[in-house]
């Protein structure tokens, strides 16, 4: 059974291939918005999780959870960054 980060992760990555594949057909700027706040509101969820796990961690767990948490907060912050640039 997927504990709740490895299914947000997925989802994660689910949303952000969909975004790719738009750009890569070219879709319109409404459509690319779209499918980068639907990534952008994933990699929140995902990060959310992965601190929520860091403050619940086990000490010989915490460095790795910290170590994720370092990424999922600069993708959060990026997939936001272009979902408001796409919305502009």
């Amino acid at each position: 059974m997927k504990s709740d980060l490895e299914r947000l992760s997925e989802q994660y990555e689910q949303v952000e291939g969909a975004f790719m594949a738009a750009v890569r057909e070219q879709l319109d700027h409404t459509q690319l918005a779209l499918a980068a706040q639907s990534v952008a509101e994933a990699a929140a969820r995902f990060n959310a999780e992965a601190y929520r796990k860091l403050h619940a961690a086990e000490e010989d767990a915490w460095m790795p959870l910290d170590q994720l948490t370092e990424r999922t907060e600069v993708l959060a912050d990026l997939w936001t960054d272009l979902a408001e640039a796409f919305s502009g």
